[in-house]
């Protein structure tokens, strides 16, 4: 058995032509509630016709109640239909009873003559719904263009105008209110650094003092020794104290000597020197001989007794105060197109800013390295804030309007349609200012005045009126050259302006 389940919208033929595409003998057919073909008996009665002569066995259901019904009184009687007189006996039998031929309705066909009355009543009703929509169309939706062309005169005028932070606009001091916005920012920036310096070690070693004297000597820790080599001197100091003994002095027993005496140096125990500057040129070798700071080379010298060595020297990069006062402008100077953005961004709305008007502070600052430090780049980190002066156009405007008011004729306006402000900004002069707090400014206003007309008080007066008495409205104004207004959609006898202020579309224009 195979179910088939029919959708509400379906047809007789739809469903029968499901019946014929099914192949299995037996089929469950579910039809919903509300569905087309419960609108008539005969409908059920087909598909009971078809399913027979294609031996199917149909089991309707439903939860339509008029549809149980019907299929109620499709099972206990066999029923006629009729189709325009011609009548075709459909017998509702049991399973595998024998039906009768079913015969197809006829129709007439429409007669033109016979029907002109009918003909007519269709025409008049075309034309009469034709009109309804037309009418409906033009009260919803008709639209009024009016343009209007008014007396004009140019008009250019330029004023000195001080822009304050914190005050308030003044036309008698012709005062402009003014807002200090600031911002802060960081920046760092990284350079080679240009400063030098020697690096090294100095050289150690040991020497003996002689005391040429007849009196013993003391040298204290820190005395300096010279050597000296192609007229250049190289400086030692002792690392501690040394008694020198006198000399000797022996009877000389030889009778072969000319002598009578036998002088012999008195000598120190070796003592440890150190050069006073680092570098290699320091370095002695053994049996250099050294002159004694402040002591005559006849009465006393030293000699190198282990080789004096160890002294080396370099070049090396370091932090100069020249690097530090650089690198701080350079990065003053580079952080001004940083600063100007952080500013533009703090400013809000549509401020405007005024050029030149901007300071820029460091608040805080950090190297990498301080003076003297070595190392081959330096790095400073700066916080700044920046300061600039802004003002709002609205209220510029409302105050050059009212600054060039004496120069309005009667009965006309301002235009602010073709209108031009030019600010210019006189910087620092004897006569002007320009910090971040206060502006002296120069402005200069391009426009033309025409005729004062209302635009929402004239649709009011307009709107609903005849063209006819529109036109002796707007007529009536004083100092207009001409105008004109356009309908649409423009139909004979319902020339009226919308009622609807929006559906208005008027243009004011100067000559």
């Amino acid at each position: 058995m195979t179910k088939i389940e029919i959708a509400i919208h379906e047809n007789v033929v739809s469903v029968i032509n499901k019946l014929k595409n099914c192949e299995d003998s037996v089929i469950d057919l579910y039809v919903p509630e509300n569905a087309v073909i419960f609108e008539s008996n005969l409908n059920l009665k087909l598909i009971r016709f078809w399913s027979d002569s294609l031996n199917k066995v149909i089991n309707f259901n439903t939860d339509d109640e008029n549809g149980q019904s019907m299929l109620l009184s499709l099972e206990e009687k066999p029923e006629t239909i009729n189709y325009d007189d011609q009548e075709t006996e459909v017998s509702l039998l049991e399973e595998n009873a024998v039906t009768k031929k079913m015969k197809l309705p006829k129709f007439k066909l429409f007669s033109i003559k016979k029907n002109k009355a009918v003909i007519f009543g269709v025409l008049v009703s075309g034309v009469l719904l034709l009109l309804f929509f037309l009418l409906k169309h033009y009260v919803n939706m008709p639209k009024a263009d009016i343009k209007i062309i008014v007396n004009s005169e140019p008009l250019t005028r330029s004023v000195q105008i001080k822009v304050k932070n914190g005050e308030s606009s003044s036309s008698e001091k012709k005062l402009l209110k003014g807002i200090t916005v600031e911002a802060i920012f960081e920046d760092k920036i990284t350079m080679q650094t240009t400063g030098e310096k020697i690096i090294g070690e100095k050289a150690k070693g040991k020497v003996i003092i002689s005391n040429k004297t007849a009196d013993d000597k003391l040298f204290k820790k820190g005395t300096t020794l010279i050597y000296d080599e192609d007229d250049k001197e190289y400086e030692y100091v002792t690392l501690k104290e040394v008694e020198v003994p006198a000399r000797t002095e022996v009877p000389d027993l030889d009778p072969e000597t000319p002598a009578d005496v036998i002088i012999t140096w008195g000598e120190s125990d070796p003592v440890e020197v150190e050069a006073k500057l680092i570098g290699k040129k320091y370095n002695l070798e053994k049996d250099k001989n050294l002159d004694i700071k402040d002591q005559k080379s006849s009465e006393f010298e030293a000699e190198v007794k282990e080789e004096i060595k160890g002294g080396k020297e370099e070049t090396v990069k370091v932090v100069s105060q020249k690097d530090i006062d650089t690198i701080k402008l350079t990065l003053l100077e580079n952080s001004q197109e940083n600063a100007l953005r952080a500013l533009t961004a703090a400013v809000t709305g549509n401020q405007k800013l005024i050029n030149g008007s901007t300071k820029t502070a460091v608040l805080k600052e950090t190297f990498s390295n301080k003076l003297d430090d070595e190392t081959d780049d330096l790095t400073l980190t700066q916080s700044f804030i920046i300061k600039g002066l802004t003002y709002e156009p609205k209220d510029l405007n409302e105050l050059i309007d009212i600054l060039v008011k004496d120069y309005v004729k009667e009965g006309y306006v301002l235009s602010d349609r073709e209108r031009t402000i030019n600010v210019e900004v006189l910087g620092n002069t004897e006569t002007a200012v320009l910090s971040e707090t206060e502006a002296d400014i120069q402005v200069t206003l391009k426009t033309y005045i025409i005729t004062d007309i209302s635009e929402e008080k004239l649709k009011s007066e307009l709107m609903g009126k005849k063209v006819s008495e529109a036109q002796k409205i707007i007529g009536g104004i004083k100092n207009i050259k001409t105008y004109e207004i356009h309908l649409n959609p423009n139909i004979p006898f319902m020339n009226f302006v919308p009622k609807d202020a929006s559906r208005i579309n008027l243009v004011i224009e100067r000559e």
